[in-house]
């Protein structure tokens, strides 16, 4: 009766208590008692783990014909019950197995599922990947409760795409950038929260490889925020180096890093590399069209509430171009007009003038 209960789960606690029973020997132990064990411990792995008796009234009668409670005295034995009926379990066998995989690696994930089973009382049961799921026309619906991984929802009794994608007993997921599998990491103490990331106890190369498999970001973090020169750099390139461009686009670099990873951004790298340099540009030469379209992109996240850009970095952007231009003596505009196209345009043309006379 135990092992039909914890049938295809392989429970530690019970295969125990099976193999103290199995090395019972003396006078009282018949043919019948070893055989009842050894059905136990193969119902308790049945199909590796992947399989489980059904509910189904076929399947109740398969085993109400395996296990009749007449177990014979010796192998010659069959006077009540005909041994070769002991094999129709098989036909009770049901695939439930629901198994959790990396859409990245391939390989299986332990994760934990909230399962939301119907009556009368929604009743919730946790469970973790692999697991034995139980009959389908109970479950409601089916959640990934792990903040590690994307959230997927499978609504079981409403949607019939979601019960067959059920049925295929395989749940594809994507680890979020920044967490370890669980297999490593049991208790999230090794995530990029917790620890420093691109210092000298753990490196920068080091910390990305655990949590990042894209190559465009690797190379990013290589040749863009590393602050050191190389051992065989040239003085030419560890001047470049050690310069102050250099040590603030590596200081910038650093922060983008950090910040697209822990928000699941990758893509916004080059977007806000283009948006830096562009800055860059306007503080040496000034483009009306240039400061025109960062007040616009600006404008545009303003009145936007899912803008993928931050919109302090924007803020600071058009304000360090505006206090470069005050620095360098450039003519405000007049008393109660904004900074338009018209007021950077005389600016250019004045710069010109003086280039000419020089």
């Amino acid at each position: 009766a135990m092992a039909c209960v914890m049938a295809g789960s392989g429970h530690l606690g019970s295969l125990r208590l099976l193999r103290v029973l199995r090395r019972c020997a003396d006078n009282d132990v018949s043919y019948g008692f070893h055989m009842s064990i050894s059905m136990a411990i193969g119902l308790l792995f049945l199909g590796g783990g992947r399989l489980t008796l059904g509910t189904s009234k076929a399947a109740v009668a398969a085993l109400v014909t395996s296990l009749f409670p007449r177990f014979p005295l010796a192998p010659t034995d069959g006077r009540y019950h005909l041994q070769a009926l002991r094999h129709l379990y098989v036909l009770a066998a049901e695939a439930r197995c629901l198994e959790a995989v990396d859409v990245d690696t391939g390989e299986p994930a332990m994760i934990p599922l909230r399962l939301v089973l119907r009556g009368r009382e929604r009743r919730e049961l946790l469970l973790s990947t692999p697991c034995q799921l139980p009959p389908r026309n109970s479950i409601e619906s089916l959640t990934l409760a792990s903040p590690r991984y994307w959230g997927r929802s499978l609504l079981v009794r409403r949607r019939p795409d979601h019960a067959a994608a059920l049925r295929q007993r395989v749940l594809w997921v994507k680890r979020k950038t920044g967490h370890l599998p669980y297999k490593q990491d049991a208790h999230g103490l090794s995530s990029i929260f917790c620890r420093p990331f691109g210092s000298a106890a753990a490196p920068r190369e080091t910390s990305l490889s655990h949590f990042c498999s894209e190559p465009a970001i690797r190379a990013f973090a290589q040749h863009l925020c590393r602050r050191a020169a190389a051992p065989a750099a040239t003085p030419a390139a560890t001047a470049l180096t050690a310069s102050p461009d250099a040590v603030e686009l590596h200081t910038f670099c650093d922060r983008l890093l950090y910040e697209c990873l822990t928000q699941e951004k990758p893509d916004l790298v080059p977007a806000y590399l283009l948006l830096y340099h562009t800055a860059l540009r306007l503080q040496r030469n000034r483009c009306a069209v240039g400061m025109r379209s960062l007040r616009l992109l600006l404008a545009h996240a303003e009145a936007r509430d899912d803008e993928p850009l931050q919109r302090p970095f924007l803020r600071s952007l058009c304000h360090h171009v505006l206090r470069a231009a005050r620095d360098e003596g450039d003519p405000p505009p007049a008393p109660g007009a904004s900074r338009s196209g018209a007021h950077w345009l005389a600016i250019a043309a004045r710069r010109k003038q003086q280039a000419r006379a020089q």
